[in-house]
């Protein structure tokens, strides 16, 4: 037994087979849209965690039964406003509001993993995949900012700029408003500029 020479099949096959940053944005989509697979040993796992506590809780219990209104804000209202209020045909608002704004939502959040780790900067790590995208940004409200989530991923705005073209952390800042989250993690000026210096491409601009 011994290792294979250079020109043999095995390791032909293995030099043309393509990573996963070459097989496109469709494949590595529609896996995130199929999800993976828990392993057993995650299942056997779960299975171990005493949650029982929680089912009493009122929250709870409105999220195991939230599939309705699930249907209800994502299709139903979205049709129903414009064929109400205006006079469109069903037909139009069930494609268009419904169905085609349901369809780019998913493809904008799908994005966040595909397009956010091939391109891009890396401003704050270079030496991984991830990258700041200004459209991901734009069409996923705020996950674009995928370098310094991944270098930083204890922040919860996922920004060093706040809100700014950041609507998930307004989001999070308006329900600490209401007290309903609490404990909001920042990374430090100090610290994001040491990181910038030690491993940032150069592409960093403040602001």
């Amino acid at each position: 037994m011994g290792s294979r020479p250079p020109g043999s099949p095995q390791i032909l096959r293995d030099r043309r087979r393509p990573t996963q940053r070459q097989q496109g944005l469709l494949l590595r989509s529609r896996r995130l849209a199929a999800g993976a697979q828990t392993s057993r040993q995650v299942s056997c796992r779960e299975k171990s965690v005493f949650v029982n506590l929680l089912f009493p809780h009122p929250l709870c219990l409105f999220i195991r039964h939230y599939k309705l209104s699930v249907l209800l804000m994502c299709f139903f209202v979205p049709m129903f406003v414009p064929w109400y209020f205006w006079g469109e045909s069903l037909w139009v608002s069930y494609f268009i509001p419904a169905l085609l704004r349901y369809a780019l939502v998913l493809n904008a959040s799908w994005l966040v993993n595909s397009a956010a780790h091939m391109w891009g900067n890396r401003p704050y790590d270079k030496n991984i995949n991830p990258r700041e995208n200004r459209f991901v940004t734009f069409s996923a409200i705020g996950e674009g900012f995928h370098n310094y989530h991944h270098t930083f991923p204890y922040d919860y705005a996922t920004s060093e700029y706040g809100c700014k073209l950041n609507l998930t952390t307004c989001f999070i800042d308006f329900m600490c408003f209401l007290g309903l989250a609490k404990d909001r993690k920042r990374v430090s000026r100090e610290v994001v500029l040491s990181r910038l210096q030690r491993t940032g491409d150069g592409s960093h601009r403040s602001g």
